[in-house]
């Protein structure tokens, strides 16, 4: 029994032994078939037998055969060698017969190490889709150089189509792919892909695709929309910065030297002005905001339209439906759509009766979060709404008492006009008393000294100005020491560095909690500075109650 047990033992190791020889074995077959494809053109059929390894099912062979692949099909895209025959010129007039022979011959090699690149191209993105984060990484660069690669090969071809062509075909691919495939919280592919938005034809092609992508989900309407592929391309759109008027277009991804000196102007024309990113952005995000937006990537969007979106929009007033149908919505979308219908109404002349008094209506303990809507404010409406806030911060929860500290801040950073709410007196008085607060359980009753009116809905007749932010005294001596440390920053010099709201919206009551509960405490916490000497400690007055009580 304890031979064949030994023996089983023995059989084991040696099967591990053999599976671990078997894995190097597949890595050396891969370097040596690359190897023997660079030095002799005839072994090129071992292509198919290192695309074969992209399909294993270890780590380690896949990473050596995209290695392999990228290496040898950047040679051969580079030297033209995967452009298929229809992409060439024809010159076969005036051939003899052995001429024509060898031209056949090309024909069918050109074709065939086409059809091997593009096989290569869909086992890459399916790795992109599949594989563990540092081979979607990988496999993402090889890619991006195939881009530069073809460019490069197509360009220095007498073709029939445009020589100076970008590559779209393959990058529309691979940017459908990375939209698809990161599904991961640090949304690591999208961020590499971001890294290129550098260069201004990775830009322009990328905002033209999402424009692309974004109709084809409006148009299948038999399909739900995948909330993956909304938050990715919410993502990469707000990772794009457009330039400047008086910025020069001149970082491209894909410029040579024979492109620089080439009087052909097809690829760099349209590249150099900033209409054209315009005209690409503002359809990309005039798309994107048709698709059914899940509610949280719903209320960011509208966080940002007034600040990166309109300004960068050939014509703004296309919003002007999104943005209304926004505002019937109610609550919080209500209040963030106005945000950005006033850009609309002070800079693109739009008529909207009656915006500060239904934006004021709009403050209640349930929308709250919007952010404040210019720097040239008469003093009484920035007051109101910072009145508002602060007395209704004193009944909301942690999470969302954060939100509106933050905002109150902000408004008073940008309007100098109502840094004197912070101390005015009332009545006399420096601060309402904190015990005429705690008695109060609806903060809309009526503050003995104060005078705001809370349900006054014209901000110009609840007396705010007349008022101050006493409210702020009380949150600092709030349960939360969040809330507390934040507010205390009034308690220091107003600087002109915002807060970023977005860093609290996020947050619920329970992440706080849970923050709370599995936060490491560096060593206990004393609870008694001596040990306690029994339940009740002798001589206290407890004790000494009891003791009477007994006696009697």
């Amino acid at each position: 029994m304890v031979k064949r047990n030994q023996r089983c033992k023995e059989t084991a190791s040696n099967t591990v032994k053999k599976k671990r020889t078997s894995k190097l074995n597949q890595i050396e077959d891969i370097q040596l078939k690359t190897e023997q494809i660079f030095s002799d053109q005839e072994k090129i059929n071992l292509l198919v037998d290192i695309l074969d390894y992209c399909q294993s099912t270890d780590h380690r062979t896949i990473e050596a055969a995209v290695r392999a692949l990228a290496k040898l099909f950047s040679h051969f895209v580079a030297n033209g060698d995967c452009i298929n025959s229809e992409n060439r010129s024809d010159d076969s007039e005036n051939k003899d017969d052995k001429e024509m022979i060898n031209r056949n011959c090309s024909k069918i090699y050109y074709n065939w190490m086409h059809k091997q690149y593009l096989t290569c191209q869909r086992y890459f993105i399916a790795l992109m889709q599949d594989a563990d984060s540092n081979i979607q990484e990988l496999v993402l660069n090889f890619l991006m150089t195939f881009v530069s690669d073809e460019f490069k090969a197509k360009q220095s071809l007498n073709q029939v189509n445009h020589v100076f062509e970008f590559p779209n075909m393959l990058f529309y691919r691979i940017l459908e792919a990375v939209i698809l495939s990161d599904k991961t919280d640090d949304k690591s592919l999208i961020k590499k892909l971001s890294s290129f938005f550098k260069y201004s034809d990775i830009t322009y092609y990328t905002l033209k695709n999402i424009g692309t992508l974004a109709a084809l989900k409006l148009d299948d309407a038999s399909k739900p929309i995948n909330e993956t592929f909304v938050e990715n391309v919410f993502y990469l759109l707000r990772s794009i910065k457009l330039y400047n008027y008086d910025e020069e277009i001149s970082s491209f991804y894909l410029a040579t030297s024979n492109l620089e000196n080439s009087t052909n102007d097809d690829y760099y024309g349209k590249l150099k002005e900033l209409k054209e990113y315009k005209k690409v952005f503002s359809k990309a995000w005039l798309n994107f905001l048709r698709l059914k937006l899940p509610m949280k990537v719903y209320k960011k969007a509208l966080a940002v339209l007034h600040t990166d979106v309109i300004p960068n929009m050939l014509n703004p007033k296309l919003l002007i439906d999104f943005l209304t149908d926004s505002y019937n919505i109610g609550g919080t979308i209500s209040l963030l759509a106005l945000n950005g219908l006033f850009i609309l109404i002070h800079q693109h002349n739009l008529d909207y009766p009656d915006f500060y008094a239904k934006l004021y209506a709009l403050v209640e303990a349930s929308a709250f979060v919007a952010k404040s809507s210019g720097s040239h404010l008469p003093a009484y409406v920035v007051a109101a709404f910072a009145k508002k806030l602060s007395r209704i911060a004193l009944t909301l929860n942690p999470a969302s008492a954060m939100v509106a500290i933050a905002f109150i801040c902000n408004l008073i950073k940008r309007h100098d006009s109502i840094k004197i709410l912070i101390h005015q007196s009332l009545n006399g008085k420096r601060k309402v008393s904190i015990i005429n607060i705690l008695v109060k359980i609806n903060p809309s009753e009526q503050v003995p000294g104060d005078p705001y009116l809370f349900y006054e809905e014209d901000p110009a007749k609840c007396k705010a100005i007349e008022s101050s932010l006493w409210e702020l005294q009380a949150l600092m001596d709030h349960y939360y020491p969040g809330v507390t440390s934040l507010t205390e920053i009034f308690k220091k010099p107003i600087t002109q560095t915002e807060i970023d709201i977005s860093e609290y919206t996020d947050q619920t009551l329970k992440m706080l909690l849970d923050k709370e509960l599995h936060s490491e405490i560096p060593k206990n916490p004393a609870l008694e500075f001596k040990s306690p000497s029994g339940i009740i400690p002798s001589g206290s007055e407890i004790w000494k109650f009891w003791s009477n009580s007994q006696k009697k």
